[in-house]
């Protein structure tokens, strides 16, 4: 890569780059474009979770979680990209915390909830894997 621009376009949800590579046969011409697929960085272990179960406490992202008392917790987490429409959490989740995905707005640190425990699966087309929506 010799440039990646700062900026994600609006419209078409892209950065745009440049990079140089050697075209001996000539297969490149000039003014042809296409779609690259860089490595951000090495395998490491993460959580996957609907994204519209990441809230925003200012700056930083936090998820709900259901402790083995059921009483609710706030977790902060370390997001990464949307992988089959899940959101990657980096840090902050082990694969056995219960999240809270719905009723977000109801919940608060301390309240005692009953959990209904749901399955949540990827969806590699992208639609948003929460439970109950289609």
């Amino acid at each position: 890569m010799n440039f990646v621009d700062n900026v994600l376009g609006q419209e078409t949800g892209t950065v745009r780059g440049r990079g140089i590579l050697e075209n001996t046969d000539r297969f490149l011409q000039s003014g042809m474009f296409g779609e690259v697929r860089l490595i951000g960085s090495g395998e490491y272990p993460a959580v996957l979770v609907p994204d519209s179960a990441v809230l925003f406490d200012q700056a930083t992202r936090i998820v709900m979680v259901v402790g083995a008392d059921n009483k609710v917790a706030i977790r902060v987490v370390e997001t990464g990209p949307i992988i089959d429409g899940l959101r990657v959490v980096r840090k902050g989740l082990t694969a056995d915390d219960k999240i809270i995905v719905k009723g977000l707005q109801r919940v608060r640190a301390g309240m005692e909830v009953t959990p209904n425990v749901v399955a949540i699966t990827p969806k590699p087309d992208g639609l948003d894997p929460s439970p109950g929506k289609k």
